[in-house]
């Protein structure tokens, strides 16, 4: 008999799934309020590391020992760089400051809203087209340095290499290894990258199990479809739609 974990956390299903724990999605509906809530049910066992139990793993990171014990646990990476693409995604859409900033004891970094600090041109400059790449070197202590473009097709512009003492890595040395698929499974770059994917297809499976509803204006050509759990703020744009 097969058993499962729940959580309502996409971000931490994600990150446990780029570590083999099968994911599956459930929706349930509120018979009260009408609303459709997504699930996660996860299996307490990893595929590909099946010395790694959910359990444990999860009460770990929840009572910060994971964080002190194993400050490069890909489990870390993969939440990390889930919290980065919303930090460079901030500025992208809302023009919000982000700097580097060091955790787990100086062994990775992170993005907080703070005011920009240039990194000095001596560590050189990189530049990539790849979102989740760049989301990656951000966890490896090598920031943005400027985001051109509209969003969808910036060019970003990195450091060279590691701007923090004690991180020595490359840029182009990374992309090369990843575009020639010589890094190993268990490398943080692709262990971020991993889950940043994972992350895409767990909201596309969200998104698709979704229902969606035809309104109709009476006596009018006018219509719209929302989803059945649509916010309200989806149907004030409706009723705009409509002129009502």
């Amino acid at each position: 008999m097969e058993i499962h974990i729940p959580t309502q956390d996409t971000k931490l299903a994600a990150a446990l799934s780029t570590l083999g724990f099968p994911l599956k999605l459930r929706d349930v509906l509120d018979d009260t309020s009408g609303k459709v809530d997504h699930t996660w049910q996860i299996g307490t066992v990893s595929v590909s590391r099946p010395g790694l139990k959910l359990n444990e793993l999860l009460k770990h990171y929840r009572d910060g020992t994971l964080a002190t014990n194993d400050p490069e646990h890909p489990l870390l990476d993969g939440l990390y760089v889930l919290r980065i693409r919303e930090r460079i995604l901030s500025v992208i859409k809302d023009g919000r400051s982000i700097a580097l900033a060091e955790c787990e004891g100086g062994k990775r970094t992170a993005y907080i809203h703070h005011p920009t600090i240039e990194a000095p041109m001596s560590f050189g400059r990189f530049t990539s087209r790849d979102f989740r790449f760049v989301c990656a070197l951000g966890r490896l202590g090598i920031p943005i340095v400027s985001i051109k473009g509209i969003a969808g097709s910036n060019e970003f512009t990195t450091t060279a290499r590691s701007v923090v003492a004690g991180m020595k890595y490359d840029a182009v040395s990374l992309h090369a290894a990843l575009t020639n698929d010589n890094l190993a499974e268990d490398h943080p770059l692709r262990i971020c990258i991993k889950t940043l994917e994972n992350h895409s297809r767990c909201l596309n499976a969200i998104k698709a199990s979704r229902h969606t509803v035809l309104l109709r204006k009476p006596n009018s050509k006018k219509a719209v479809w929302v989803h059945e759990d649509a916010s309200d703020a989806a149907y004030d744009r409706a009723q705009k739609h409509f002129r009502i």
